[in-house]
């Protein structure tokens, strides 16, 4: 009882979270989460082999090792599978918490970990286990041990960000980055100490991982992922794909605008930011020095390692020239609400009245863009379109795809609906009926397969309310 009283707020936002979590755990997976609920099936029922041969590209296999282990103790349910994903959204927002304590301070703790348990997209990304937000998870899992010094579990989880989805290297790559700054400083000053040059294979270890997966992907005569590379480098690979882009500054095409338009703007991203901005100006017409103090102390090379982490992945994998699913952003955001916590705490020191008036604002933001698409912004830029009695932004419309409804709740409301119209026909041995099949069966292919591994009493016909097929 009294590690909940003294982390009150954390208990709070994980009992929220919760709360709105329960009423989908039986929903059935929809669209991307859908195609890893049958890649989960693959790898479970056939292993490596299975799973190498139903696929064209195949992302490595952290994800299908943790659904493996919770098939074979609860069976292949999709509540199962939901559950699953809602753990470790669970597990990232007590790490994020606890990352954000060590690096700043419990007030900013607090405020961190309540945007991102309340945060929209990572709801809907993550409900699914989709692999983007077991990426976030651990990322966050390792910079918290980084933060610790604890180079053994960081380099454990580190190597699990690798093998979750192919642009997790940039994690590893970007705290190897952020050592040689530190140490360089520190090499001229006054020279590397044992412990310095003890931590070198800790930090080698993900690389390593890394390469082992390409060598196992080679031996079954795969490559990394790059399905739906619409680069001119395609055929190259993935890999290539990135590399080109940067050294011939192919970085800068319309999908990572189209990225960079929702890391900056989407669904109230853009409040966030501005309070950012505003408040960091603020903080350095203040203070100018404060940021050039202790660059050296315990947590810089955790800090310099988010930093760089954001802005290479921002650069790398965002223009990576593919479907532009919001997604995507979800490794960042976490970074984006500990930035605006940290400088609202900072520049509110002292003035609590202020600093809880702030925090107020951007959780009623932060819930808003939860429930509704009703961001002025966002409609500007991408308007909207009503998908299963939900008005959502028109995402999909652009260079999104499908997966473009994916970003709140309103997408779980609508898988919500869609897997009540098919389990309501699978009891009855009837066809589904709605008012829009597309949406009951957006993706086929894999509907299909989701229908068999389910074993529901139900084909893919689907009869419109208003009687067209």
């Amino acid at each position: 009882m009294k590690f909940i009283r003294a982390n009150l707020i954390l208990f709070a936002a994980l009992l929220t979270f919760f709360a709105l979590a329960i009423p989908f755990l039986k929903t059935l997976p929809m669209l991307d989460g859908n195609i890893q609920f049958v890649m989960s099936y693959d790898f479970f029922s056939g292993g490596l082999p299975k799973y190498f041969r139903s696929w064209e590209s195949a992302h490595p296999p952290l994800k299908f090792l943790v659904t493996d282990l919770f098939y074979f103790v609860f069976g292949i349910k999709t509540f199962i599978y939901n559950l699953s994903g809602i753990l470790f959204l669970i597990v990232g927002d007590i790490a994020f918490y606890f990352l954000s304590k060590k690096l700043f301070d419990k007030k900013t703790a607090e405020l961190s970990v309540i945007l991102f348990a309340l945060c929209g997209l990572s709801f809907a990304v993550g409900y699914f286990f989709v692999l983007d937000s077991l990426l976030t998870t651990v990322i966050i899992l390792a910079l918290l041990f980084l933060s610790r010094r604890n180079l053994v579990l960081y380099s454990v989880f580190s190597s699990f960000a690798v093998l979750t989805k192919e642009t997790g290297i940039v994690f590893p790559l970007s705290v190897i980055f952020a050592f040689a700054i530190v140490w360089t400083g520190k090499f001229f000053r006054k020279g590397l100490s044992k412990k310095d040059i003890f931590a070198l294979p800790y930090i080698a270890i993900p690389l390593i991982v890394y390469q082992i997966w390409n060598l196992t992907l080679a031996s079954y005569g795969k490559s990394s992922w790059n399905d739906w590379n619409f680069s001119p480098t395609a055929k190259e690979g993935g890999i290539y794909t990135v590399i080109n882009n940067l050294f011939s500054l192919q970085i800068f095409n319309k999908y990572a605008m189209e990225q960079w338009l929702h890391l900056f703007f989407l669904n109230f991203n853009w409040v966030f930011w501005l309070t950012f901005i505003f408040l960091t100006v603020v903080f350095l017409l203040k203070k100018k020095s404060v940021l050039y103090k202790n660059f050296d102390s315990g947590n810089s090379i955790t800090i310099l390692s988010i930093i760089t982490f954001f802005l290479s992945y921002s650069l790398l994998a965002l223009s990576f020239q593919t479907y532009t699913i919001p997604r995507y952003i979800l490794p960042l955001l976490p970074f984006l609400y500990l930035g605006v916590a940290t400088i609202s705490v900072k520049v509110f020191k002292g003035k609590n009245l202020k600093l809880s008036i702030l925090m107020i604002f951007l959780v009623l933001v932060q819930l808003v863009s939860l429930f509704k698409s009703i961001d002025p912004v966002s409609i500007s830029l991408w308007g909207t379109e009503k998908v299963l009695g939900e008005n959502i932004y028109g995402l999909r419309n652009h260079l999104d795809g499908n997966d473009g409804i994916t970003y709140n709740l309103e997408y779980l409301f609508i898988a919500s609906k869609r897997s009540n119209a098919i389990l309501r026909a699978s009891n009855k041995g009837q066809s589904v009926v709605s008012n829009n099949c597309y949406w009951v069966f957006p993706d086929p292919n894999n509907d299909s397969k989701m229908i068999e591994i389910l074993n529901l009493n139900i084909n893919l016909n689907c009869i419109n309310t208003d009687g067209k097929l």
